[in-house]
């Protein structure tokens, strides 16, 4: 039987017609086997669509149970072009003072309106959809903090970069999800001191390494070479599965 498709619903009330399954899935580190549950679920789940999950490259017990549920690395997704994700890591060791251009400053989530803390992430990511809903949910996400939500603002009162720092107390560990620039504000190094404030700011607050990930693959370098200038470096990356439709 071929593949078919299924219409996801988006927020905006439109469609997005898809004919693939994307499992997105996490096992204790001391029970890896539970995963052969996950795929059998997920077999049943999926129907007759292509099969998509991804394992990680530090992940060996996950990349020895996965090809017995008939799964290969997906060459296509997987490729030097490709969109696949590489996780990085910074101990908050050694942290250079952020700089910013003449007039600009830091400010944070607490000193704007939703509506502003959402323009500046849509100014960021042209594709973007996010909205002051999305904005609200975020806020109400777990560990979501409104003074590590910072922003850089210009000296006409644009926000030109945003990122939001995620800390988990129990691990002392903290991660930018997402970090990016207004595209009239590029390459003034307002990500770079963004960057190193953060840090500044999670180190303070207790964690003791920091976490970013990117688009690792060669032929996109762009975020990754802006991360290794602020001192971080590969922990892991993706390893993209597909499982053919039956």
């Amino acid at each position: 039987m071929g593949a078919s498709s299924y219409r996801i619903p988006r927020e905006d009330g439109t469609f997005r017609e898809a004919a693939t399954a994307n499992l997105i899935w996490q096992t204790h580190p001391d029970r890896p086997e539970l995963l052969h549950e996950i795929l059998d679920w997920y077999d049943e789940a999926a129907g007759d669509v292509h099969q998509l999950l991804t394992i990680q490259s530090a992940d060996m017990a996950a990349q020895a149970i996965v090809p017995g549920h008939g799964y290969v690395f997906d060459a296509e997704a997987g490729a030097d072009d490709g969109s696949w994700v590489q996780f990085n890591r910074r101990e908050l060791l050694d942290l250079p003072n952020p700089v910013l251009p003449d007039g600009f400053r830091f400010v944070t989530a607490k000193d704007v309106s939703p509506a502003d803390a959402v323009k500046a992430h849509r100014d960021a990511w042209q594709s973007s959809s996010f909205s002051e809903a999305a904005f609200a949910r975020v806020q109400h996400t777990w560990p979501y903090r409104g003074d590590l939500h910072l922003l850089v603002e210009a000296p006409d009162g644009t926000l030109a970069a945003t990122a939001i720092i995620w800390l988990d107390e129990a691990t002392r560990s903290a991660e930018f999800e997402p970090v990016a620039t207004h595209r009239d504000f590029r390459r003034r190094g307002l990500g770079t001191a963004l960057q190193l404030h953060g840090m500044h700011l999670a180190r303070g607050a207790g964690a003791r390494q920091m976490l970013v990930a990117c688009v690792g693959a060669p032929a996109h370098t762009a975020a990754r070479n802006m991360y290794y200038s602020v001192g971080f470096r590969a922990l892991t990356r993706d390893l993209p599965q597909i499982k053919a439709a039956p």
